[in-house]
């Protein structure tokens, strides 16, 4: 329970949806250039995530690389908050290992899986069923931080800000449970 819990709290971020879309375009002024521009960039940075992840998880055990990669993940949002779309960029590249956060806990909740007799079809059902009903939850919930946000506190960044608590959140679970 306490892995589906970690994954919810890490996947979250990924599942915001159009939210960010309008957000680059209302507060950032960014073009449909600029943002496929950076959605190609983030695509590279995934790919390196993940090449990179899997070797660290080896050398550093399942507990230390999803800190190292959940605080990783803070970067990015705590940069948009702070200085914007660029900040948001920087924070992405430097925390690349934030794009595969996850990879920690997969290898856990399948360590987990094999130990309890569970198979492994079975779990990767129940992960996409799970990350399905986070792309339903995400942008729902992101759209409503975004314009109360904005509505009530003057702020845009709420999402982001959001997105640092749940990466503390996460850091905090996986140190305690893995």
């Amino acid at each position: 329970r306490v892995l589906a819990l970690l994954l919810m709290v890490q996947s979250l971020p990924t599942f915001m949806g159009d939210t960010f879309q309008i957000l680059a375009k209302t507060e950032w002024n960014l073009t449909t250039k600029g943002f496929s521009s950076f959605v190609a960039m983030f695509g590279i940075i995934n790919i390196a995530a993940n090449v990179v992840g899997s070797q660290m998880v080896v050398k550093l055990g399942i507990r230390k690389y999803t800190a190292l990669a959940t605080l990783s993940a803070a970067l990015s949002p705590l940069g948009a908050s702070l200085f914007s779309f660029r900040g948001l960029v920087v924070g992405a590249i430097l925390g690349f290992l934030g794009s595969a956060q996850m990879l920690g806990v997969t290898a856990a909740l399948v360590a987990e899986g094999a130990k309890s007799d569970v198979s492994q079809g079975k779990l990767a059902g129940e992960r996409s069923s799970f990350l399905a009903l986070m792309k339903v939850i995400g942008p729902i919930w992101y759209s409503m931080l975004y314009v109360k946000g904005k509505k009530f506190l003057g702020v845009s960044s709420l999402p982001f800000l959001f997105n640092i608590m749940l990466g503390m959140t996460a850091f905090g679970i996986s140190q305690y449970y893995l």
